[in-house]
């Protein structure tokens, strides 16, 4: 059988996982984070003429738990900032999250 190629929702890595394995839960082997594999291959986010992402247009995400990638901190699901760190997911890079 084919393989399922999709990406991992939190770190954007390219996965492929046997058909056997469609529906089941599985961790990304980059940011461990736990999600399910598709019944087919999910195609990339379209993108907008303003550059902006639709929401229509991402694959449906089970209701998995969401950590940060860079401390580990429980995060709420489809969270990009992480409150502990100001670790951005989808950015790759802390961000001060100070005030003065």
């Amino acid at each position: 059988m084919a393989d399922i190629s999709f990406a991992c929702p939190q770190c954007n890595q390219e996965l492929e996982a046997p058909t056997e394995l469609a529906g089941e839960i599985v961790e990304c082997p980059s940011c461990e984070t736990q999600l399910e594999v598709p019944t087919a291959a999910v195609s990339q986010p379209v993108e907008t003429q303003n550059d902006t992402k639709e929401p229509s247009s991402y694959p449906a995400t089970p209701a998995v738990e969401n950590s940060c990638s860079n401390c580990g901190k429980s995060m709420e699901p489809a969270t990009v900032l992480c409150l502990k760190c100001g670790y951005h997911s989808e950015l790759g890079k802390t961000i001060d999250t100070s005030f003065d």
